[in-house]
């Protein structure tokens, strides 16, 4: 199988001063360049450069290209672009030559029809506009053809039926209106609760479950445990997906003053434990916590959490 020739790469040409160009050889190049536009502007050789049949507009061109080869400063650049602006007039004259439509010269055409439609000799030769209207007649003797933009007039018309709109039901002058004032609060069931807050109540009821211990000897009473840690409260070693939302909805409890989370001094680490309603609401306060599956990975492995505090929600079935 024969492989097409790798195609050479093209150096970059040198210009300005890396040219090496020379002040003398600049100064015989703006000469000719000069030169050539007096031929084409001016000169009859121009004028010979529209004629189609003539290959000047050729050897013209090929002269300027030749010219600006040996380009290598602006200056001499800015005279080829005017050599180049002559050379394209030039070029859009010999194509009006082309698509030039026939002309007539108006006193040559009066002149004619006298000769053509005079009649009669001497004193009574006249103009026999008769003759004229005959012979021109021709010209107009034909069936005239139109065409419209909607098609030919044969075209069927299809009616556009409108629909008509159905009316308004009627309210009954009986009914009575009611007023969203007069609306009771309707309290929730159990059975009424959005998964989201029934999530909250299982975090409230095991973070007070956790953080609270039965007493030693005969004092059967439990006392508070002061708090617990964050890690292996809220992280589920089953589920990335149910730890975000264990430490988001525990921020609602945060928020609404249930629940508290603070930073051992000794450890350094985050502890949990729940706050009494008492104490009042705390001052809203929001952070931005990244945590990605590799966050929730390290957890689980370098606390060693093999079961989490808040409960595993199994998934319901599809």
């Amino acid at each position: 199988s024969s492989t097409a020739p790798r195609r050479s790469r093209r150096r970059r040409a040198a210009v300005m001063s890396e040219s090496g160009q020379t002040d003398d050889e600049r100064r015989i190049l703006r000469g000719d360049q000069r030169r050539l536009h007096e031929l084409i502007a001016n000169g009859p050789t121009g004028d010979d450069m529209e004629n189609l049949e003539s290959g000047t507009f050729h050897e013209i061109r090929g002269r300027n290209n030749a010219m600006f080869e040996r380009v290598n400063y602006t200056r001499e650049a800015a005279l080829d672009g005017i050599n180049f602006e002559a050379i394209t007039n030039r070029a859009m004259r010999q194509v009006d030559r082309i698509i030039r439509l026939n002309s007539y010269d108006a006193a040559k055409l009066c002149r004619k029809l006298r000769e053509k439609c005079a009649v009669g000799a001497g004193d009574d030769k006249h103009f026999d506009w008769k003759m004229l209207g005959t012979e021109c007649g021709a010209c107009f003797n034909a069936v005239p053809s139109n065409s419209f933009l909607n098609g030919p007039i044969e075209k069927e018309i299809v009616q556009k039926v409108r629909q008509r709109r159905a009316p308004r039901p009627k309210m009954d002058p009986n009914e009575k209106e009611e007023n969203p004032d007069d609306l009771r609060k309707m309290e929730k069931t159990g059975n009424e609760l959005s998964a989201t807050e029934e999530h909250l109540q299982v975090i409230a009821r095991t973070l007070k479950r956790r953080c609270t211990a039965p007493g030693e000897g005969d004092d059967r009473r439990k006392k508070k445990v002061k708090k617990v840690c964050a890690v292996k409260f809220l992280v589920n070693p089953q589920s990335f997906t149910q730890t975000v939302e264990n430490i988001f909805h525990y921020s609602y409890l945060v928020r609404s003053g249930k629940a508290a989370i603070a930073v051992d001094k000794k450890t350094g680490l985050p502890t949990v434990k729940p706050k009494d309603l008492q104490a009042g609401t705390p001052t809203p306060r929001q952070a931005i916590l990244a945590f990605n599956m590799s966050d929730w990975r390290k957890l689980t492995r370098e606390f060693g959490v093999d079961k989490g505090d808040i409960p595993h929600r199994k998934t319901p079935a599809t």
